[in-house]
């Protein structure tokens, strides 16, 4: 059956490849003879010569394989104007050959056939405009000078007019094709179709006014071939690719006709150079359409490009790039506007934490990229127990926070923690080597209520946190409210590194508590509401305190032959850009934010000078 089926398929893709090439073939020939009505040479050259063009798109957007209908259409127009077969011939040749090397160094060049850069503008221009058509110019001005039809003397004209009617063709007519093998559908819309009437009608008229000496005896004495450009602008910036070469097209319709008819701005160019003016002037108003709309096409393009990368980078800033949550610099941003929101409207709201029970066997068995598929979900099922204007955010790790807004009661947050007990107790499915594996998790759940258990973000953060690990000691998988009041959680939030984060080591151990003075002087002004400049010097007081220490580390790290200095002076360097972005959110008015930013950042410092500081105390005595 299949090889019966076979032969079929063949004869119908044979059938409509020969149709093909008979399509193409008369097309190529067509166009030929109706612009070798410019011609010289007995009717053999013209100074534009669209079928060039038609041959380079074909093998575009066909392959090579559409040779052959070059050929055939090249040598239907030879005949057609009375060349003997032997010239016809070698004309054909001539013609087929300068569109396979045009086409063979544009694949290799990697021309788009959109035309996305400017370099597929000037790759067609120079090496299929410029070069490849010299191979058609020579063989056919040569056959046709020892056929006697070019008389020596005119050998040099006819071989560069043969040449710039053929790059003409390529530079105009290829691009022509190729752009508009698609209508823009665009134009349809109705807004959009009255400005292309209307655009088209004018250029329409404009090119009867300069190519046809329509109201001549009113503009004797003006240039007027240039009154087109405004409008090859206008195309560029508005109608695109598409719309800049059919401009283009009834430019050379327009001009051609006139010129062909002795009327217009070069009414008498065919006597006095042979068209050189009318071709320059064609290429000219070609390349600005075409380099100019190309150049719009990739601005456009890199802006979006830009906008989608500052959209991407933004996303990764402020999310997490495992779940797509609120990362933690999104979440305490939500929880600052969140407060603000409640203390202005005199309401409720509550800071959920959450931590996930069992969830490390399950990396520890099927690996992190099963963990990470067990995240995913979480954070789905998360996301589906509250409301589009609450938060859930991805603290780290398998920590998560949840803020809800305007709530009336805190059995509103018990709610919402149960229902998240519940769908979390649920199996969670995923795929290991293949296999459909099933995992059991649940969660430990921390309740904090603004303003009973405080009033700033670091008060609600330690609540909620302290409260979660209540539900932890108590037999995990529930959810505890913390029970202080704001007053009773507010003085444990002062972050005070002397007090209970000491590393053992005496001059290092100084300096963290200068650090940590500052910080909590910081945080005063914070809490007093006083202005900007006075935080600005404080902050300014904290980079200087950093710079010091970070000073005496780096002494440290070579007296005492610390084994990793270079991975301390990394975590140095990242850490005093983090500063430099906080000072920023302290310009911004994000201060609430900012100095629980610091907070962090200051724990994160500690933890990274506790190696250091135990290498000191076993090989320097202070």
């Amino acid at each position: 059956m299949e090889d019966a089926q076979r032969p079929q398929h063949d004869i119908s893709a044979t059938g409509k490849y020969v149709l093909l090439l008979g399509a193409v073939a008369v097309i190529y020939a067509v166009f030929a003879k109706l612009f070798l009505a410019f011609a010289t040479a007995n009717g053999n050259v013209s100074f534009i010569y669209p079928p060039s063009g038609i041959a380079l798109a074909a093998l575009l957007l066909f392959g090579q394989r559409m040779w052959p209908a070059i050929f055939i259409g090249s040598l239907l127009e030879s005949v057609w104007v009375n060349d003997p077969v032997w010239v016809a011939a070698l004309i054909s040749t001539g013609n087929t050959l300068s569109a396979i090397v045009a086409y063979r160094l544009l694949n290799k060049l990697n021309f788009d056939h959109t035309f996305a850069r400017f370099h597929d503008v000037y790759i067609l221009a120079i090496l299929s405009g410029a070069v490849s058509s010299v191979i058609a110019a020579v063989i056919g001005v040569t056959a046709l000078a020892f056929a006697g039809i070019v008389e020596l003397h005119r050998f040099p004209v006819a071989l560069v007019t043969w040449w710039g009617g053929d790059a003409l063709g390529v530079i105009l007519f290829t691009p022509l094709i190729l752009a508009w093998r698609k209508f823009p559908p665009s134009w349809f819309k109705p807004q959009r179709l009255v400005e292309v009437v209307i655009f088209y009608t004018l250029a329409w008229m404009l090119c009867q006014i300069i190519f046809f000496d329509q109201f001549a005896e009113l503009l004797v004495g003006y240039s007027t071939e240039f009154w087109i450009t405004p409008f090859i602008f206008y195309a560029a910036l508005r109608l695109g690719l598409r719309g800049t070469l059919l401009l283009l097209a009834i430019i050379v319709a327009q001009v051609s006709l006139g010129t062909a008819n002795h009327m217009g701005a070069f009414a008498h160019d065919l006597h006095d150079t042979g068209m050189a003016n009318v071709w320059l002037y064609l290429v000219i108003c070609t390349l600005i359409g075409l380099s100019l709309t190309v150049l719009i096409k990739q601005r456009n393009r890199d802006e979006r490009n830009l906008k989608e990368s500052e959209r991407r980078l933004q996303e990764m800033a402020f999310h997490d790039t495992l779940t797509g949550l609120p990362n933690r610099a999104l979440f305490f941003d939500r929880l600052s506007k969140s407060i603000a929101l409640a203390k202005r409207n005199h309401g409720h709201l509550a800071l959920i934490y959450l931590d996930l029970d069992g969830f490390k066997p399950i990396n520890d068995q099927y690996g992190h990229e099963a963990g990470d598929n067990v995240l995913k979900q979480v954070a789905q099922r998360l996301n589906g127990c509250v409301r589009d204007v609450d938060t859930v955010a991805r603290l780290g790790g398998d920590e998560f926070a949840v803020v809800l807004d305007g709530l009336d009661t805190p059995g509103e947050a018990a709610k919402v923690a149960q229902k998240i007990l519940h769908i979390l107790s649920m199996p969670i499915q995923f795929e290991n080597d293949g296999d459909s594996c099933q995992a059991h998790i649940g969660a430990s759940i921390g309740i904090a209520i603004y303003p009973d258990n405080g009033v700033a973000i670091d008060a609600l953060i330690a609540a909620a946190d302290a409260s979660m690990y209540d539900s932890k000691r108590s037999g995990k998988n529930k959810f505890s409210f913390c029970a202080a009041t704001e007053g009773a959680t507010q003085g444990a939030l002062r972050f005070d590194p002397s007090s209970n984060q000491a590393l053992g080591f005496a001059e290092l151990d100084m300096q963290h508590q200068q650090l940590g003075e500052i910080i909590k002087r910081l945080h005063m002004l914070v809490d007093s509401d006083r202005d900007w400049h006075m935080i600005k010097r404080t902050m300014n007081d904290l980079e200087s305190a950093l710079a010091r220490h970070f000073a005496l580390e780096n002494r440290l790290i070579v007296e005492s032959g610390f084994p990793n200095p270079l991975l301390l002076k990394d975590h140095h360097l990242h850490l005093a850009k983090e500063l430099g972005f906080i000072k920023m959110q302290f310009a911004d008015d994000n201060k609430a934010l900012a100095i629980q930013r610091i907070k962090d950042w200051c724990r994160l410092h500690l933890e990274g000078d506790r190696a250091l500081a135990e290498h000191l105390t076993k090989n320097i005595a202070r």
